[in-house]
């Protein structure tokens, strides 16, 4: 099934800096936050991280990605 994918771009504070992010909205529903994660992170700069999942997306996964489009994708294989 494929659900129709919005997202929304914010900026997410963290305790040390501002990161870009996005909502992501599964029929207009919230379902996850995800932050572009900065040099600081420990060699992870450059990728995504699901900062929280909602709703009937779960587990969640403990992992980054390398684009924001493969958050996208994970979340159209795994909400149900």
């Amino acid at each position: 099934m494929t659900h129709k994918i919005t997202r929304s771009p914010i900026k997410i504070a963290t305790k040390d800096e501002v990161l870009e992010g996005n909502l992501l909205f599964v029929e207009g529903a919230l379902v996850a936050v995800a932050s572009h994660l900065s040099d600081s992170h420990n060699g992870e700069g450059g990728k995504w991280f699901v900062e929280a999942a909602f709703a009937r997306l779960d587990p969640k996964p403990v992992r980054t990605f390398e684009t924001l489009e493969q958050i996208i994708l994970y979340i159209h294989e795994h909400y149900r």
